[in-house]
């Protein structure tokens, strides 16, 4: 993925954070939103025609909000 698309999907008001790994010539974009699901529109749709083979939508973990109460992040 472009540095150019990275930097645009992490300036979405809706993005609280943005990871990306890379594993067998596969990227994987993992983003962070209090929007949840209803923030799969609007991010496909700013990913201007890049090919997406999958999304997985993930709720936060007893272990995440634990996380984010003390101070540390994910």
């Amino acid at each position: 993925m472009p540095d150019e698309m990275i930097t645009k999907i992490r300036n979405l008001s809706f993005v609280d954070a943005l990871s990306i790994e890379v594993r067998d010539q596969k990227q994987t974009l993992r983003v962070h939103s209090k929007r949840g699901s209803e923030a799969v529109q609007d991010l496909l749709a700013s990913l201007d025609g890049i090919r997406v083979g999958k999304v997985t939508v993930q709720e936060p973990t007893l272990e995440d909000a634990y996380i984010r109460l003390v101070g540390g992040k994910e």
